[in-house]
């Protein structure tokens, strides 16, 4: 088996069973694998789940990238875009996303994410920088300020993550209005400065929360 035929075997197998496969041993005896063969390509079934949920990301920029009308978009615009084109990606596997996406706002304690968080990141560092020089959003020259903008990026992408998960309305239209009010209202917070006290606070408290 190579590398696409096991990572479709074992999320086979675990949507099935609702759960992962109890070892490697046991998914390899099934599936007439010797071990050496599945740690060649991964080292571990976390292995296969974080290359998913990082491949979610980087195929999310991909497709814009390749988008010519994405490429005059601006910051606001382009992070609309980044969250409807996440969010039909997610459907094409709906299943895994429900079952395995680790729940809750704690990315951090999960290693199966560390290459999401990574390439969202490094999305969010990009549109950033262009929405400072696009003025749209206050501006700061010193780095934990804009760390406290990164962070409250991320913590949006973890709340609609979470919202989706539970949304119920038909098309996931429901998820899409929150996606629209959610861009608009933290493009409007953060045209705002902030006084010292408010940055420290969020400093402090937006790691603690959503890593």
């Amino acid at each position: 088996m190579d590398r696409k035929e096991i990572e479709k075997a074992y999320w086979d197998d675990t949507l099935k069973a609702g759960s992962q496969p109890a070892s490697v041993y046991a998914f390899c005896d099934k599936h007439g694998l010797e071990e050496a063969d599945f740690y060649q390509h991964y080292t571990s079934f976390h292995g296969i789940e974080g290359s998913y949920w990082k491949s979610l990301v980087t195929d999310t920029v991909a497709v814009l990238a390749k988008d010519e009308d994405a490429q005059s978009y601006n910051s606001h615009q382009r992070l609309l875009a980044f969250y409807y084109t996440f969010f039909e990606n997610v459907l094409k596997h709906r299943s895994r996303f429900m079952l395995r996406f680790p729940k809750g706002m704690s990315p951090g304690s999960n290693n199966c994410l560390k290459g999401f968080n990574q390439e969202f990141k490094k999305f969010a560092e990009s549109l950033l920088m262009q929405a400072r020089e696009e003025e749209a959003i206050h501006s700061y020259e010193h780095d934990r300020l804009k760390e406290v903008q990164e962070h409250g990026l991320y913590a949006q992408f973890r709340t609609l993550i979470n919202f989706y998960r539970q949304d119920s309305s038909d098309g996931f239209e429901d998820t899409d209005a929150f996606i629209e009010k959610s861009v608009k209202f933290g493009f409007e917070a953060a045209k705002m400065p902030l006084v010292d006290s408010g940055i420290d606070l969020l400093r402090f408290a937006l790691p603690r929360v959503f890593n």
